[in-house]
């Protein structure tokens, strides 16, 4: 799929410190968070990931190997806490509600438009635990509707990396389907990045070759890139040209 990003805001957040120690509240404290979130989420996905986060196990060279359902439960995870995070309030909310009742309905992230990507990885340097790159895509005609504005009121996809322990996790999402789904990571380093949804019949060995520093960060900043690349041109002409607005984000931002 061609995408067209020409008319597309996005911007990206870098966040330290330990995600696990975050409070997001937007969730109810009975029927979610200590509900079906806990009780059909979260303990089916700690006895899978807990060896994966362990840095000693991964320094002693253990190996384990996902199978299929393993990997829909751990993309379940990330997606329900990418989905979480987006309340935050240094991010933004870009996931349709339609999309977090499938999770909640079906255990399983939206069927098209999301893929979930995890690696090995030993932090050396890069600061970031949790990274956020949300962007507006339209389709050409919802593009010809706009009429040419720099401008987005809201924001409608979503890239996200969180790291937790040795577990690197990388989620996309967007209306553009073909666009996430077709999408692959080449790291400069040789580290494995496991594309775990959409999902396949294709089990993981575990854990590959361990990321870099250098991957970690080709990898959260990958679509990001992508988009600047595309559209840098006009980006700097219309940041340049365009007059000072309100009531919507600027055209691109940048928050490290």
């Amino acid at each position: 799929m061609d995408v067209k990003v020409v008319q597309s805001d996005r911007y990206l957040i870098k966040r330290i410190g330990d995600i696990r120690d975050w409070k997001v509240y937007c969730v109810c404290e009975s029927n979610c968070n200590n509900g079906w979130m806990r009780d059909k989420v979260e303990n089916l996905a700690r006895p899978i990931m807990i060896p994966l986060i362990d840095r000693d196990r991964l320094l002693r060279g253990e190996t384990t190997r996902l199978l299929p359902h393993q990997q829909k439960i751990i993309a379940t995870w990330a997606v329900l806490k990418a989905m979480v995070a987006e309340f935050d309030t240094h991010s933004w909310v870009t996931t349709h509600h339609s999309q977090r009742k499938y999770l909640m309905n079906r255990l399983a992230p939206p069927a098209r438009g999301w893929a979930v990507w995890i690696g090995p990885y030993l932090r050396v340097s890069w600061p970031t635990h949790w990274g956020s790159s949300p962007f507006l895509y339209l389709s050409p005609k919802q593009e010809a509707r706009r009429g040419g504005s720099l401008v987005a009121t809201f924001y409608n996809s979503h890239a996200s990396t969180q790291v937790i322990g040795s577990l690197f996790i990388h989620v996309m999402r967007s209306p553009a389907n073909d666009y996430i789904e077709n999408w692959k990571f080449s790291t400069p380093d040789g580290g494995s990045v496991f594309r775990i949804w959409p999902p396949s019949d294709v089990s993981v060995s575990w854990p590959g070759t361990i990321m870099s520093d250098r991957d970690a960060d080709y990898v959260a900043t990958g679509l990001y890139r992508d988009l600047m690349d595309r559209v840098s041109p006009l980006i700097k002409e219309g940041i340049e040209n365009a007059p000072a607005r309100s009531g919507g984000a600027p055209f691109w931002r940048w928050r490290a």
